[in-house]
């Protein structure tokens, strides 16, 4: 299929359903595709009547549904919200001419604007007066175009002031009247002043203004945040690289610097008898001024809520899937009107279709298969040593729930037979001598009279068999780990852990009031293994290199926490984001 080859679209979003399915591409309604192979321009109102008439009965009249939760039928009623869209087709859509000196949509008549002779485009300036007063900036002569600016900012066109001017425009044409139009602008000059002085809309009306709510939107038309930061982010990096061809720095632009008397050091010099000009660059490094945001995005922003569901990020990769669609490029519609609709019957009927696998109920990559304790991957069987055994099993003791009322009771007995002990001692004595003391305590048949010893907890006395399965990867909560050695050379980075841990913090050993508090440790995993007290009773646990929490973590300037884990002469440098979910860097 030809570049040249245009096809339109029109896609519908459903805010109603759930954040996790609305941007999906199979919650997309296509209502319209506009047939190329140019684009629909000005015209595209015509395509838009169909979807208009029946937005307009959604909204006037309703459609019986049934309501599944209550188990009644309702009169269900729609309304458009806005658009999303690039610049370009703003203008298609709206009917303000996004071109030429008044092409600001929100600022209207109001844009500031100056043509560059050299450049031959317009160049949109007084954006200080969207700065607080007396903002130092609004003095600035040298950073900006040599004025200074005390004008009040710009605010959004008001519903009356919108029906006020488009009372006066056109919605019919006759042949002669355009063929009397264009010969009357035959000069290009002439077109252009035309263009710039003009302060009415484009030749025709929204035709969403036929909708009788549409007139009343804070936010008609978004603009696209995808298409802002792309050309945003491409003109500054092709100016700083000096992209031949792409630079925004050329000689054009300086001789309009010199034109507007502005930034006398850049101005270009010409060489005597020679028909060039020498460009001198500045030696100093590019300072970049930061300007508040135009008071109209901000604005959008706080209106319109979440950006996620006002680009095109997610439009732009639904469209790359319907050209995959295209199989006859003699018909290209056709081809993607048939890919959908086969797309569409699909979906929906996998959602009816419970006891087979489809896209809509595939599991997901990273699926624990419901497990608690997670689920190991790439295992090996292995036999630990005696010392590693007694670490895992006391761990386990310490920590599983359901023989928390028994460490209780373990506490206390060495508080009673040692009541000049200090806390740090009590805790130390409690760690080592609790897997023997509760072994003891559990096979003693005077301790279940009343049946709160089971048989799960008499499994935990006996100890872990001494064989295990070392793993190199597991998958807990949806969420993949690996062993530090096998994420070594990887691009995504998952060897980082962060645990929260109800601790008690001593200042020296003879502290004799600790502190109990949370404290969060950030290490790397080393080690995964799966122990075993049974064939139902497993635990799977991760052997880390911890930094120190409070020599080896630190936030930087951005808030961010840095850690620094130093252990086998290797150094590593993590950032976690301020809600401590961990990258490693």
């Amino acid at each position: 299929m030809s570049v040249n080859y245009s096809i339109w679209p029109v896609v519908l979003v459903i805010y109603n359903l759930p954040p996790w399915l609305c941007m999906k591409q199979p919650s997309f309604l296509i209502s319209t595709i506009i047939d190329g192979p140019k684009g629909p321009g000005d015209r595209i109102d015509v395509f838009l009547q169909p979807l208009v008439a029946e937005l307009k009965e959604l909204w006037d009249i309703g459609l019986r549904t049934f309501d599944a939760v209550s188990q009644e039928y309702f009169q269900m009623r729609a309304a458009l919200l806005w658009t999303i869209s690039d610049f370009p087709d703003y203008a298609m859509l709206s009917g303000w001419p996004t071109r030429g000196g008044n092409a600001c949509p929100n600022c209207g008549v109001r844009t500031h604007s100056t043509y560059l002779k050299n450049g031959h485009k317009f160049c949109y300036c007084g954006h200080r007066r969207f700065l607080p007063d007396g903002h130092r900036m609004r003095r600035d002569r040298h950073s900006f175009d040599g004025t200074m600016n005390f004008e009040p900012s710009v605010t959004r066109i008001t519903v009356a002031e919108l029906h006020d001017q488009l009372r006066d425009v056109p919605t019919a044409y006759r042949k002669e009247d355009l063929v009397a139009q264009q010969a009357a602008q035959q000069s290009r000059k002439q077109r252009r002043r035309e263009q710039r002085q003009s302060s009415t809309w484009k030749k025709k009306k929204n035709i969403f203004l036929e909708l009788p709510y549409w007139a009343d939107h804070d936010i008609r038309h978004n603009l696209d945040l995808m298409h802002i930061e792309k050309n945003v982010c491409e003109n500054i990096l092709h100016t700083l690289l000096g992209t031949k061809g792409k630079t925004k720095d050329n000689l054009s632009t300086r001789k309009d610097l010199q034109l507007m008397n502005i930034r006398s050091s850049l101005h270009p010099v010409s060489k005597p008898n020679v028909r060039r000009y020498i460009m001198h660059y500045p030696t100093h490094r590019f300072v970049l001024l930061a300007l508040q945001l135009h008071d109209f995005v901000r604005e959008e922003a706080m209106l319109g809520g979440p950006v996620q569901y006002r680009w095109m990020y997610p439009i732009e990769r639904y469209l790359g899937t319907l050209k995959r669609y295209v199989r006859n490029r003699a018909n290209p519609n056709g081809s993607i009107a048939h890919g959908y609709l086969v797309e569409e019957c699909m979906t929906f009927c996998s959602r009816y279709l419970g006891d087979l696998e489809t896209k809509e109920n595939r599991v997901v990559r990273h699926d624990d298969l419901g497990s608690i304790r997670g689920r190991g991957l790439f295992g090996s069987r292995c036999n630990l040593d005696f010392i590693t055994l007694q670490q895992i099993h006391g761990y386990i003791l310490g920590n599983v729930e359901v023989i928390g009322p028994l460490r209780s009771v373990h506490l206390e007995s060495i508080k009673r037979m040692r009541p000049n002990a200090s806390p740090r001692e009590v805790q130390q004595i409690h760690i080592k001598q609790f897997p023997g003391w509760f072994q003891t305590y559990v096979e003693d048949p005077t301790h279940n009279v009343d049946g709160t010893i089971t048989a799960n907890i008499k499994t935990l006395a006996q100890g872990p068999y001494t064989h295990a399965t070392r793993f190199t990867s597991c998958i807990v909560s949806g969420i993949r780990f690996r062993v530090k050695s096998r994420d070594e050379g990887k691009k995504t980075q998952c060897a980082g852990v962060m645990v929260n841990v109800e601790t008690i913090s001593y200042a020296s050993a003879r502290d004799l009031n600790p502190r109990a508090g949370s404290v969060a440790y950030y290490g790397l995993v080393t080690d995964i293994i799966e122990v075993e007290y049974s064939n139902e009773i497993r635990f799977l646990l991760f052997k880390c290199d911890w930094a120190d929490p409070e020599k080896g973590v630190k936030d930087d300037e951005y808030k961010y926490k840095m850690m620094i884990i130093s252990g086998q002469g290797l150094t590593l440098t993590m950032v976690a984001y301020p809600d401590e979910r961990l990258i490693i860097g």
